[in-house]
């Protein structure tokens, strides 16, 4: 990294952003030019967080995120000239792997749920994952576990030769520990599988809040979401707070609130279909207009253009 021009990566947290080791051999002076590539797409306002980096080229996705980063009036501090709008990196082999799945390959329905801040006050020293006490307990476990345990649920994969995945957001990983899950529910990792093959095999989606939704909508996968806790995370209580997104009008699938109605949710989208309906998918193509295997190319090219800036 001391002789690093440029540093490239999907995260803009400071053990990789500004590492402090190598600021300590610098004496706190970075060599590097740096470009945030993103990890997903920007929903929420989480200009608190984002404001305080230092970056030099930073990618978005869609012209809504787009313009709730560098538009008139934002709480965000980054401007066209930093922020380019190119689609994200992994966008382009989302796109191949979702050609080669058919239809009748797609045999998930697949549940990512993010996490939540207030699970665990702090992480473990040294750790990047998050320790969560008595977590069967929390609203949280029991909201998306009665999910899992869902006898109609049950009865739609019996009945559609469907498997429920559940894939909990990484910092979550370490509370699964023990968990007993129905036969009907493979317990998956983030880092055991391929997580786009994931997305390309399902029948729908399940999140809560979860940026991976977009994923989803990129490829045409059918979408629910289940937020029964909606009000709380929309307060601040999570990472970020409300953006530009509305559910209603801008998601890409139906909203539940409470277990009952999300099983209901489910069943009804996967009898619709293993594409997005209307009007989701309309809103996919308006939130990627350009699904064209190209973002890679854009993003080389906007580091090239930063580079001859000397």
């Amino acid at each position: 990294m001391l002789n690093a021009s440029h540093l490239i990566s999907s995260h803009i947290g400071a053990a990789v952003h500004r590492p402090q080791q190598a600021l300590e051999l610098r004496r706190g002076l970075p060599p590097w030019r740096f470009t945030f590539l993103q990890h997903g797409v920007i929903r929420d306002d989480i200009s608190g967080w984002l404001n305080r980096k230092e970056l030099d080229l930073f990618i978005t996705s869609s012209p809504a995120e787009h313009q709730s980063i560098v538009g008139d009036g934002t709480n965000y501090v980054f401007t066209e000239k930093e922020v380019k709008r190119t689609g994200l990196a992994r966008f382009d082999r989302l796109a191949r792997i979702a050609d080669t799945v058919s239809e009748a390959e797609q045999d998930l329905v697949l549940v990512v749920p993010t996490w939540r801040t207030w699970l665990s006050p702090e992480i473990e020293p040294g750790e990047q994952r998050w320790v969560v006490a008595d977590f069967e307990t929390t609203e949280y476990a029991r909201n998306w576990f009665g999910l899992l345990h869902s006898a109609a649920l049950r009865e739609l994969c019996v009945a559609e030769n469907l498997q429920i995945g559940f894939l909990p957001h990484p910092l979550i990983q370490t509370a699964m520990a023990g968990v007993h899950f129905p036969e009907h529910v493979l317990p998956l990792r983030y880092e055991d599988t391929d997580v786009q093959r994931l997305f390309a095999r399902a029948a729908v989606m399940v999140t809560d809040y979860s940026s991976t939704v977009f994923n989803a909508a990129y490829i045409d996968r059918p979408v629910s979401y289940f937020q029964f806790d909606r009000e709380l995370v929309e307060a601040g209580g999570h990472v970020g707070r409300k953006g530009y997104f509305e559910w209603e009008r801008d998601g890409f699938g139906p909203v539940s609130f409470t277990v009952d109605d999300a099983v209901s949710d489910i069943l009804a989208t996967v009898n619709a279909g293993r594409r997005l309906s209307q009007p989701y998918a309309d809103r996919a193509a308006r939130t990627f207009p350009e699904r064209d295997g190209r973002c890679c190319e854009r993003i080389v090219a906007a580091i090239e253009a930063l580079q001859a800036v000397g």
